[in-house]
């Protein structure tokens, strides 16, 4: 192959196959093995003074051209460059030395100079789709995301078999949230390859930001099985498996990323949300802060931080974090859901209900905001609100234990002692009691004339209770006001 790269007549087509179906990396250790094994003695072009140590072919084609590429393949690229430009400045119309120019321009990640070169090839060969393609990556790589996917999508329509072309279309895809298209552009990528962790990385991101989460999974570890240390493949999958409750995995993961970049915010900020959701708050508290020391403008990281110091108990920070979250992304649905909560803990219910609303404004399924408006309301004496919020989130999560448990005690308040007893023992089964849902309970069978019940459910109402002194006069002032209705468990 080599043989026939350096001695063709047309050695740009053969040149531009050639990088744009192998890379530059492939095309350079092939050109210094020519420079080895197949050249002869040192000759000089006949119309420009060669750089030292140049072995020139003879050939059909422009020795000069040759003469550049073989310092191209010898990873001198700023001496092709140069020699380069000698060459086209006494030959405008030597488009090939052009083309190995635009080469050495990208593999000294020059892209603008790269967009400049093959912008005067496709001039003179306006459906050349090598050079629609390596223009399309130096767009892709300045960020650059529309004129790469113009460019790729032209390369394409040409060349259906061009794997680069696929592979930046996709990936400017995603980049502008075009996760479907991405998808099928990686995967006619990975058709054509049989197999690419450039394509395999992609797919796995665009599944991802797609919820598909199992094929982001099935992809990331497609692109770990090529290259076992990419810690874009470690994030998404660790991503993923967070989605899908794999905490465990999800640590493993975003662990190994972080042994390989200590640094990699991402990684850090779902090992930190998993570890919350193990309720390894201590460890989840860490990685939050080591995230934001890297990237304090991350939402998320000060959010799941906020709901570590919450369920850790320490309010006021928990408060200043979901604060600082929601000055980043004041539509942040979860730090308002998180700062509801808090703020429902420190006895600030209208700022529960306003948190609360904002949040189910954004997400009408949340039922963790309803549940905390539904507080609100019924602590600011508004029980109507609090119950119709209840039986909203019951509706979407018949297992909502915390809604079920508010219920009881409103239902105990209101004096409806049979729907009080049925919520609480439906909230105990889900294991969302606390000691309002027991004291509830045991209020709700006193009324009912239920003594052993009332006692039992009392008694488990003591034993949890962080303050049992007021818990145990809170039973007696149920009790009293029983007993002067009639009730014989007093």
């Amino acid at each position: 192959m080599v043989t026939d790269v350096a001695l063709s007549g047309d050695t740009n087509v053969m040149f531009r196959r050639f990088i744009v179906a192998h890379g530059t990396a492939v095309w350079r250790s092939l050109c210094v093995a020519a420079t080895i094994g197949l050249l002869g003695a040192s000759a000089t072009s006949g119309n420009v003074a060669p750089f030292p140590g140049v072995r020139i072919l003879p050939s059909q084609a422009s020795q000069d051209d040759i003469a550049a590429l073989v310092m191209y393949g010898q990873g001198r690229f700023v001496d092709a460059i140069a020699y380069a430009n000698h060459v086209r400045a006494l030959y405008p119309d030597d488009i090939i030395i052009v083309r190995i120019r635009a080469a050495a321009r990208d593999a000294i990640a020059d892209y603008r100079g790269v967009i400049d070169d093959e912008t005067i090839v496709l001039a003179s060969d306006p459906d050349n789709s090598e050079a629609l393609t390596l223009r399309a990556q130096a767009h892709f790589n300045l960020d650059e995301n529309e004129p790469a996917i113009a460019d790729a999508a032209r390369a394409m329509a040409l060349d259906p078999s061009i794997i680069m072309a696929h592979q930046i279309h996709g990936a400017a895809s995603y980049e502008k949230d075009d996760y479907a298209t991405a998808v099928a552009d990686e995967t006619a990528a990975i058709a054509l390859t049989k197999g690419s962790a450039f394509s395999y990385k992609y797919r796995a991101w665009s599944y991802y930001m797609l919820d598909r989460y199992p094929e982001a999974i099935a992809d990331a570890n497609a692109a770990l099985a090529i290259s076992a240390d990419d810690t874009w493949a470690l994030e998404v999958l660790g991503g993923a498996k967070f989605y899908i409750d794999d905490y465990k995995g999800a640590v493993s993961d975003e662990s190994r990323a972080i042994k390989i970049d200590g640094k990699d915010a991402y990684a850090l900020k779902y090992r930190g949300a998993a570890e919350f959701n193990l309720r390894d708050y201590d460890a989840a508290i860490a990685d939050e802060t080591a995230a934001i020391a890297i990237d304090p403008t991350d939402s998320f990281a000060f959010r799941t931080r906020g709901a570590a110091h919450y369920r850790s108990g320490d309010l006021r920070e928990a408060l200043s974090d979901e604060n600082a979250a929601l000055t980043i992304d004041p539509k942040d649905e979860l730090a308002l859901q998180y700062r509801a909560l808090t703020k429902l803990r420190v006895a600030d219910y209208t700022g529960t209900i306003a948190d609360a609303s904002a949040a189910l404004a954004a997400d009408p399924t949340d039922t963790h905001a309803r549940d905390a408006r539904a507080a609100g309301y019924y602590l600011t004496g508004k029980s109507a609100l609090a119950l119709a919020d209840i039986a909203q989130s019951l509706k979407t999560n018949p297992q909502d234990g915390y809604g079920l448990a508010l219920r009881s005690t409103i239902e105990m308040m209101n004096r409806d002692f049979n729907a009080a007893v049925t919520d609480a023992k439906a909230a105990i089964a889900l294991d969302a009691a606390g000691v309002e849902v027991y004291e509830a309970l045991g209020t709700g069978y006193d009324a009912l004339g239920q003594c052993a019940q009332a006692t039992k459910a009392f008694d488990a109402a003591l034993k949890i209770a962080s303050d049992p002194t007021r818990v145990k006069a809170d039973i007696a002032a149920h009790r009293r006001e029983l007993a002067a209705q009639g009730s014989k468990c007093g």
